[in-house]
C-alpha cells in the first residue's frame, strides 16, 4: 500500500510540472519517468535552436551594413576617381588638339574682314580656354582646374634630343621645319573632388572619400599644323 501511494504522488507531481502529461493520462496513456525526462530535454533543445536562429537573423543586418561600408564605398570611390581622371585626360587631349591648330604660339591677333572682326587665338590661349571649359563641364565641379602650361618641343630630324624654350614661351627664332620637328605639349594641372566633400571621417581625412586628390598633372602632345609663327 505504501508503494502504491508513493507512485500515485509522483504521478501527480509529474502532471503538475507538465500539463501535457495530464492530457495523456486522460486518454489512458501511461507516462514513465524516463519518458518525462526525455520530453523535457527535447523541449529545452528546441528552445535553444530557436534562440540561435534568432540571434543569427538579428546579427545579419549590422553585418551587412558593415560589409557595405568596408567594401562597397571604397569600390565606388575608386571607380569615381578613375572616371574623373579619364575625363580630365580627355580635356587635356582636346586642349592640345586646339592649340596645335593655332597660327601663332603666344600672340592673339585680329583682323577686320568685310566689316566683321575676326580673331585668331594663340596656342597658349586656346589651351587655357579649352582645358578650363573641359574641366568645368565634368559633373558639377568634380574636377577643379588649377593651371595649364603649353610648351614647344623641337627635335632634330633623325635625332632624339628635345629642346624647349619653357612654359608658354615662343621660339627665340623662326622655326625651321626642314631641320626640326615641332610638337605642341599641353600640361594641365587639376584637383579631383572627393565622393563626399566635407563629410566627417571616422579615420580622418581620406583622399577620394572626403578629401580632394591632387594636384594631378595630365599631358598631351600634338604636332603643330603650322610652324610659321611659333616665334610669335
Amino acid at each position: 500500500m505504501v508503494g502504491l501511494a508513493v507512485l500515485w504522488n509522483y504521478r501527480n507531481i509529474s502532471f503538475h510540472l507538465n500539463p501535457e502529461l495530464l492530457a495523456n493520462s486522460n486518454t489512458g496513456k501511461s507516462m514513465t519517468r524516463q519518458n518525462f525526462l526525455s520530453e523535457r530535454i527535447m523541449s529545452q533543445t528546441s528552445k535553444k535552436m530557436r534562440s540561435r536562429r534568432g540571434t543569427t537573423i538579428a546579427e545579419f543586418g549590422p553585418t551587412l551594413m558593415l560589409a557595405f561600408a568596408v567594401m562597397v564605398f571604397p569600390m565606388m570611390a575608386l571607380g569615381m576617381i578613375g572616371l574623373r581622371y579619364v575625363l580630365l585626360l580627355n580635356a587635356t587631349e582636346m586642349a592640345a588638339e586646339a592649340a596645335s591648330k593655332s597660327q601663332n604660339f603666344k600672340t592673339d591677333t585680329s583682323q577686320v574682314v568685310n566689316g566683321v572682326t575676326q580673331y585668331s587665338y594663340s596656342a597658349v590661349t586656346q589651351a587655357n580656354t579649352v582645358s578650363q571649359l573641359g574641366c568645368n563641364n565634368i559633373g558639377n565641379g568634380s574636377v577643379q582646374w588649377k593651371s595649364t602650361n603649353t610648351y614647344i618641343y623641337s627635335c632634330p630630324m633623325g635625332g632624339t634630343t628635345l629642346s624647349t624654350p619653357g612654359a608658354n614661351n615662343p621660339l627665340a627664332a623662326a622655326a625651321n621645319p626642314t631641320a626640326n620637328t615641332y610638337n605642341c605639349v599641353v600640361v594641365v594641372t587639376a584637383y579631383i573632388q572627393p565622393m563626399f566633400p566635407g563629410a566627417p571621417g571616422i579615420l580622418g581625412n581620406i583622399q577620394g572619400f572626403n578629401q580632394r586628390i591632387g594636384p594631378i598633372t595630365c599631358s598631351s602632345s600634338r604636332y603643330f599644323e603650322s610652324t610659321t609663327n611659333l616665334n610669335n
